[in-house]
């Protein structure tokens, strides 16, 4: 009785830790038809750009050295990627 006591806590605790280091992000909900008059104007990017989730609005990548996020809309530039967790800022760096 005991012993499964421990075995079951065990997996249970396993399974928390598991599933607090789980990253989901949803994606947000799209028009029908893309209106760039929502979408921000985008300056000269110096390391490119990339359309969004919906496919509408274009950003801009963030260069090597940037601060960026792994979430969301801070995409690092081909090449590089975001060095650090997910609730917190990092840095992009090359690959």
């Amino acid at each position: 009785m005991q012993m499964g006591f421990i075995v079951f806590s065990f997996v249970a605790f396993s399974l928390c830790c598991v599933l607090w280091n789980v990253e989901g992000t949803s994606m947000p909900l799209c028009p029908e038809n893309c209106d760039n008059f929502q979408c921000s104007t985008v300056p000269n990017c110096q390391c490119g750009s990339y359309k969004g989730w919906c496919g509408c609005c274009s950003y801009c990548y963030k260069c090597p050295g940037e601060i960026c996020h792994r979430l969301g809309l801070n995409r690092c530039a081909p090449g590089s990627k975001c060095m650090k967790g997910a609730d917190v800022p990092g840095i992009c760096q090359m690959s």
